[in-house]
């Protein structure tokens, strides 16, 4: 019963660790997106 116990935990935490990622993802998308148009809009000020 143990083993089935830590089945599921690990999948559980399997599917918490997928989502994170992709949320961490995004984050780093947008993130990236927020520089670049940073950075586009110095060099068009220049």
């Amino acid at each position: 019963k143990s083993n089935h116990v830590g089945t599921n935990y690990n999948v559980t935490y399997h599917k918490i660790d997928i989502t994170f990622d992709t949320n961490r993802a995004e984050t780093v998308r947008s993130l990236h997106r927020e520089i670049y148009e940073n950075s586009e809009n110095v060099c068009n000020e220049k």
